[in-house]
């Protein structure tokens, strides 16, 4: 599973009932450290509230975050060796951006990955996309 942070609010909030009410009901969740570096980085850059989130203050907002991962016992996952071929696939056929092709092939390689959640438009209905990864890519709301 790839989470990105967001300021569209309503692709938020179908992150938000995607992790609550899917994640563990459903699907197990696995989030990239990458991924998770982002959110933090986005988090931290928060100086006072915001339209698009209205949780409270940075700490507030980590702390949330925290604790649905641990309540939904989502794992971590980190690039392996074995994504850097793949990564280089993809980047040759596709063209995303670093992290974007890194997070695609390490999803790819993980034996126990069968799906690709995102909101990131550029990956959604690409068959092509699917067909090379090996794995099913799925916006929140379409779960």
């Amino acid at each position: 599973m790839f989470i990105k942070p967001t300021k569209r609010r309503s692709w938020a909030k179908e992150c938000k009932n995607y992790l609550e009410y899917k994640i563990g009901k459903y699907y197990n969740g696995a989030l990239s450290i990458l991924a998770f570096g982002e959110m933090a980085k986005a988090i931290a850059s928060i100086e006072k509230e915001t339209e698009w989130i209205s949780m409270g203050t940075r700490e507030k907002v980590f702390t949330d975050l925290i604790l649905i991962l641990k309540k939904k016992d989502m794992q971590f996952w980190s690039p392996q060796f074995g994504c850097m071929k793949k990564a280089l696939e993809i980047q040759q056929e596709f063209q995303f951006e670093p992290a974007d092709t890194l997070h695609l092939a390490c999803a790819s390689e993980d034996r126990d990955c069968s799906m690709f959640v995102t909101i990131e438009e550029k990956f959604l209905n690409n068959p092509r996309l699917e067909k090379k990864l090996g794995i099913k890519v799925k916006h929140p709301s379409a779960l």
